[in-house]
């Protein structure tokens, strides 16, 4: 089998939304997904007419169904907890820039803030290179979780 990447994980992790699915195949090494739409019509096991594009990916849902114990789902949103990412990047900046984002991201449309507001104190870099490792973290630990054979990729 061959070894994830975490540029790949990472990747894949950064698409998910509601929508999807988003699964490590144990026996390929791949990660595989497919939607909420099509993992309806895997479950509901009946023959309708699916455009070409969409066969392969039903064929997936029905594949995660019979065989559960061959995919793993990989970290979604729900496990990466962007807000407490931005909290912890907060703590790591000068005081007063601190200050700042910590009360930008109370509230409603704390994310839009955020992002507009670290680009007005010059810390959009950081901010996306913070995250990025951020990611990375995650991915390696879920990697190790799971006794997932993984290469670091990333340009030292």
């Amino acid at each position: 089998m061959k070894k994830i990447t975490l540029t790949e994980l990472v990747d894949n992790m950064e698409m998910q939304n509601d929508l999807t699915y988003f699964l490590y195949h144990k026996k390929s090494g791949e990660i595989l997904y497919f939607s909420d739409e099509e993992m309806s019509i895997a479950e509901s096991a009946e023959d309708e007419y699916l455009p070409e594009w969409q066969v392969q990916s039903v064929k997936i849902a029905e594949d995660t169904l019979n065989n559960s114990n061959d995919y793993i789902e990989i970290p979604s949103q729900f496990d990466i907890h962007e807000y407490r990412i931005m909290e912890q990047f907060c703590l790591g900046l000068p005081i007063e820039k601190c200050e700042i984002l910590e009360n930008t991201i109370r509230g409603r449309g704390a994310f839009r803030r955020f992002k507009d507001k670290i680009y007005d104190l010059g810390v959009a870099e950081q901010w996306f290179a913070f995250k990025q490792n951020y990611f990375y973290g995650i991915a390696k630990d879920w990697c190790e979780k799971h006794k997932i054979d993984y290469f670091d990729d990333r340009k030292k």
